[in-house]
């Protein structure tokens, strides 16, 4: 279960986002960048359910963040990053064990209007194995809003 807080951004109304990846991503190559595709939420229209990415509509603090879910035997790097610089970094890993594992991340951070963030996998960091999704386990998210 997922809450999100709303707290008006002054003159520009709310802005918040939560979205799903509905499949699994099969041995994502470095740099991959993930394409949260079921949008549940997207107060503002930020986030683009196309390209995987969220721009932001005004100056201000802005809350994000994303869950990974590593398949059966494999390990995700993953990153938030914001304009091409990562901001913070994640590992799930169920390399070991007969088993999925889950990972969630929160950051907040200072945006500039235009500002672009989404999240990929590690650049230099080879990811193992598959990021699962599914009804059972869960789906990956990434969500995020202004306060």
């Amino acid at each position: 279960m997922y809450i999100i807080f709303l707290i008006s951004s002054g003159d520009s109304g709310y802005v918040a986002f939560c979205a799903f990846l509905t499949t699994e991503e099969n041995s994502p190559s470095l740099h991959h960048i993930f394409v949260f595709n079921y949008v549940k939420t997207n107060l503002g229209s930020a986030y683009n359910s196309n390209s995987g990415m969220f721009t932001a509509t005004t100056d201000g603090t802005y809350v994000f963040s994303w869950t990974m879910l590593s398949d059966v035997h494999s390990y995700i790097f993953t990153q938030l990053v914001i304009n091409s610089s990562p901001f913070a970094s994640m590992i799930v890993n169920s390399e070991e064990v007969y088993d999925v594992h889950s990972g969630t991340k929160v950051v907040v951070v200072n945006l500039t209007r235009g500002d672009v963030v989404y999240v990929r996998t590690h650049p230099t960091a080879i990811s193992k194995g598959n990021v699962r999704s599914d009804t059972i386990h869960g789906k990956p998210s990434f969500c995020g809003w202004k306060l």
